[in-house]
């Protein structure tokens, strides 16, 4: 049964589990930098958090829209 729901929707389910990843990556890297919904502040800039806060809304942004996603897809075909 799932094989009938993945050959008819398989490109769908890895759209939303890609936008799914990237929008929680975001999620949790936006209050690092802005201090929203987080008890401690904005973290100071060039900080250890301040850069992982910085790479996971730059890369949940990236995962959400696709970027690189064909050339990371199947590396042996290219």
């Amino acid at each position: 049964m799932l094989g009938k729901l993945y050959y008819k929707s398989g490109n769908e389910i890895y759209l939303l589990a890609r936008v799914l990843l990237g929008v929680l990556f975001f999620i949790f890297g936006l209050p690092k930098l802005t201090g929203w919904l987080w008890d401690y502040g904005t973290m100071p800039v060039g900080s250890l958090f301040w850069f992982a806060g910085l790479a996971e809304v730059l890369g949940g942004t990236a995962i959400a829209l696709g970027v690189l996603t064909r050339l990371g897809g199947d590396p042996g075909s290219h």
